[in-house]
């Protein structure tokens, strides 16, 4: 058990990227845990879109593109 009867869970996503054979993938992160969450007997309660800061350095091309704030709790 991960929280208390009824307390909200909260957690801060990010969407990212790949490249597999010079071709570019978006992984919908935020979308997959949504599911998973729903589908496991959760209610999303928010999903905020943040704002993301540019990444540089090593990071740079793999980084995260978008940042969600996502609230649920247990049904």
């Amino acid at each position: 058990q991960i929280t208390n009867f009824d307390s909200p869970f909260a957690m801060i996503v990010g969407n990212n990227q790949t490249t597999l054979g010079g071709k570019l993938f978006d992984i919908p992160t935020t979308s997959f845990l949504i599911l998973l969450a729903k589908h496991n007997g959760w209610n999303l309660e928010e999903n905020t879109k943040l704002q993301t800061f540019k990444r540089f350095g090593l990071q740079k091309q793999n980084s995260v593109r978008t940042e969600n704030l996502i609230v649920v709790r247990k049904k």
